[in-house]
């Protein structure tokens, strides 16, 4: 499970006083730790992909399915996820969609940016423990 922390701490990616820094990760478990070194870039295509398979459980025209399959299929392709990887994301729970439906509400650059806070994050993955066995094997890659 993975740590939240107060919202001081929720990015990362940005610097803050190092011994606090430093203090927090010592209390990080294995899972904080595939989180903290997966670039930031992935964990939105794996929150997307698991998403995406949320919709795919659902009815809809075929055309539609296609073009699910297509984008997935784009982020094997385009983006370095291998299938071993997209296969690992399981869909995404109620809860966790109703936090997409939240960012949505958002412009990409800001979604994005929301995306990239670790409180963030460690939430989708708490809610889905599958985006961390992804990460996991991203980080296998040759």
């Amino acid at each position: 499970m993975i740590q939240l922390k107060p919202e001081q701490f929720a990015d990362h990616t940005r610097p803050w006083p190092a011994a606090e820094y430093e203090a927090w990760r010592t209390e990080w478990q294995e899972d904080d730790r595939i989180m903290a070194e997966t670039p930031p870039g992935y964990w939105f295509d794996l929150v997307n992909i698991s998403r995406v398979k949320r919709l795919l459980m659902g009815q809809m025209p075929d055309d539609v399915r296609l073009q699910f399959l297509e984008w997935l299929n784009e982020k094997v392709i385009h983006e370095g996820l291998t299938p071993v990887v997209t296969l690992a994301v399981k869909p995404m729970c109620d809860a966790g969609e109703r936090m997409m439906r939240e960012l949505d509400k958002l412009h990409l650059s800001d979604k994005c940016a929301v995306m990239r806070k670790w409180n963030v994050m460690a939430a989708h993955c708490n809610l889905n423990p599958s985006l961390i066995d992804a990460m996991k094997l991203l980080k296998r890659r040759p």
